[in-house]
C-alpha cells in the first residue's frame, strides 16, 4: 500500500495537459475587459498587427473575440467610467458585433476585496433606502442601455463582492469572524436581490441578461461553497458563477480544477472566468511597480515570456472548456489593451497585456485560432469520473465524499494516512451513473492528514483531508 501511495503522488504533480479542440458553437466564448479602451484612445494610444496600426476593437474582433466587459461607476470623480462614456462604448461595442458583458462596481471608484465603498449619494442612507436606491439605479442602467440598443448580454451585480458590497450594509466575512452574522448575510443578499429584481423588472422575458455572481475564491473549494451556500440559502436567484483568476493571487490550474468542477456538479450552474491576465515579460516599463514581478510569482512550467503567456491561457481555456456538463462558457482577459500611454492612469499591469510595450500584438492574442488543433488527450484526465474535495475540509468529526460518473463503473475508495498505512474502505464495489455521497465517520481517528484515494479502471484520483480535533 505504502508503494502504490508513493507512486500516484508524482501523477497529481504533472503539470496539467487537457484536451485541446476545435472551437464550436459550445465552446466557451472569449472576451476581454477593454474598460480603459475610450481613456487610452483619447491619449492616442497605438495598436499594430505586424506593424500595421489598426483600431483596437477591430484587432480584437479579428482575432475572434467574441464578448467585451465593461465597468461601471456611479459618479466618478473623471469621466471614463460613468455612465454616459460606458454607454457609448458598449454601443460602438455592439456594432461591431460583440457581445457585452456590464460589470456594476456599485461604487464612485475601484471595488474589490478590499474595497467597497458605497457611492457619495448613498452614503447616509438608512439600509430600506439603500436596497431601494439599488434597485432603481440598476433599473436605470439597463434602461439606458436597452433604449440604446446596447442592452447587456451578462450582468454582474457586483465587482469582486467575496466580502460583500456597498460597506458596511452588505459587508460579510468569512466563517467565524466579525462580518460573518445572519444580519449581515441577510442585507448583503438582500441588496444582491435588490439589484437583480432591478435589472430583470426593466426588461421582457426575452431580453434578460445572464446574471452573474463574481467572486474571488476560485481556487478555495471549501470557501467557495461556503459563500454560494449561504447566498442560496437566502434564495438569491443568479445565473453565472463568475471567477477571478490570478494564479499569483488565487492559486493553481490544478486547484482552479478540482474547484470548478466540484462546483459544476454540486450547484449545476455555469461558471466564468471573468477576469484574468498573465505575464509576457517581468520587464516594467513605467515608474508604478508592477503586480508580477520576479518568477516566484508564475505559475510552474509557464516562464514569463510571449510563447509562455500563451500556453498559460491555452491551458486555462482548455480547463474551462472541459468542466463537467459544458458548464464552463467564458474566459475573458482583464484590460489586454493597458499598454503604458502619457498621461493614463498609473499602470502595475503593464507586463500582462496583449500587446507589447511598442503596441504590438503578441501571440496569445491569437488564443482562438491556436485552439483549433487536433485533440491529445490527458492519460490522467477524465470528466466522466470526478472526485470532489470532501465537505467539510478541516473537518473534525466527519466528512462527506462525492464521487459523480456518467455511466456505472466499479470504484474503489480507500483512505491512507500521510505515511501511506490503508486505514479504511470507504466503499468498493458496483456504482451506477450519477452522484454518490459516502459520510465518514472519523470518530476513531487522531489529528491528522489523510488521502481519500478512487480508484477506477481509468486510473486514479487523490483528495487531501485535514481532520482537526
Amino acid at each position: 500500500m505504502i508503494r502504490c501511495l508513493i507512486k500516484i503522488i508524482p501523477i497529481l504533480a504533472l503539470p496539467l495537459i487537457f484536451s485541446l479542440k476545435v472551437l464550436s458553437a459550445e465552446s466557451p466564448i472569449i472576451g476581454a475587459d477593454l474598460s480603459f479602451l475610450p481613456l487610452l484612445e483619447s491619449l492616442n494610444a497605438q495598436y499594430t498587427v505586424q506593424g500595421i496600426a489598426l483600431p483596437a476593437l477591430n484587432i480584437f474582433r479579428d482575432n475572434d473575440f467574441q464578448l467585451v466587459r465593461l465597468r461601471l461607476w456611479h459618479s466618478p470623480e473623471e469621466p471614463w467610467q460613468g455612465l454616459d462614456s460606458t454607454l457609448a462604448f458598449a454601443v460602438r461595442c455592439k456594432e461591431a458585433g460583440f457581445q457585452l458583458m456590464l460589470d456594476l462596481h456599485f461604487s464612485d471608484t475601484w471595488a474589490d476585496p478590499a474595497n467597497q465603498t458605497k457611492p457619495a449619494v448613498w452614503q447616509n442612507l438608512g439600509f430600506p433606502l439603500l436596497a431601494d436606491s439599488v434597485y432603481r439605479y440598476t433599473n436605470e442602467v439597463i434602461a439606458n442601455f436597452r433604449a440604446a440598443d446596447a442592452l447587456p448580454d451578462y450582468l454582474q451585480i457586483g465587482n469582486e463582492i467575496t466580502p460583500g458590497l456597498l460597506w458596511d450594509d452588505g459587508r460579510v466575512g468569512w466563517q467565524g469572524s466579525y462580518w460573518d452574522t445572519e444580519q449581515q448575510w441577510d442585507q448583503f443578499t438582500e441588496l444582491l436581490q435588490a439589484g437583480i429584481a432591478g435589472a430583470r423588472d426593466s426588461l421582457p422575458p426575452d431580453e434578460q441578461p445572464q446574471i452573474i455572481l463574481h467572486i474571488t475564491t476560485a481556487c478555495d473549494n471549501q470557501a467557495s461553497r461556503w459563500w454560494l451556500d449561504n447566498v442560496l440559502n437566502r434564495g438569491v436567484e443568479f445565473d453565472i458563477i463568475g471567477f477571478s483568476y490570478y494564479p499569483w493571487w488565487h492559486g493553481t490550474l490544478a486547484q482552479l480544477q478540482d474547484n470548478t468542477f466540484d462546483l459544476a456538479y454540486r450547484y449545476g450552474k455555469y461558471i466564468q472566468i471573468v477576469e484574468s491576465s498573465y505575464p509576457w515579460t517581468l520587464e516594467n516599463f513605467d515608474s508604478t511597480g508592477n503586480f508580477v514581478w520576479q518568477n516566484a510569482q508564475l505559475a510552474s512550467g509557464f516562464p514569463a515570456a510571449p510563447e509562455g503567456q500563451l500556453q498559460f491561457f491555452l491551458e486555462l481555456y482548455n480547463l474551462i472548456d472541459n468542466i463537467p456538463g459544458s458548464r464552463g462558457n467564458l474566459l475573458c482577459f482583464w484590460e489586454p489593451e493597458w499598454i503604458v500611454c502619457p498621461a493614463a492612469p498609473e499602470n502595475p499591469c503593464d507586463n500582462l497585456t496583449l500587446f507589447d510595450n511598442y503596441g504590438e500584438s503578441l501571440p496569445a492574442l491569437g488564443l482562438p485560432e491556436h485552439l483549433a488543433v487536433n485533440e491529445a488527450e490527458h492519460p490522467f484526465y477524465s470528466k466522466s469520473i470526478i472526485l470532489s474535495p470532501p465537505y467539510p475540509n478541516p473537518f473534525n468529526s466527519s466528512t462527506i465524499l462525492s464521487i459523480f460518473m456518467d455511466r456505472e463503473i466499479f470504484v474503489d475508495v480507500q483512505l491512507y494516512d500521510l505515511p501511506g498505512r490503508n486505514i479504511a474502505e470507504i466503499y468498493r464495489g458496483i456504482c451506477g451513473s450519477g452522484d454518490h455521497h459516502f459520510q465518514f465517520d472519523a470518530s476513531d481517528l487522531t489529528s491528522g492528514i489523510y488521502f481519500f484515494v478512487l480508484t477506477t479502471s481509468e486510473g486514479r484520483e487523490i483528495r487531501k483531508a485535514i481532520l482537526l480535533k
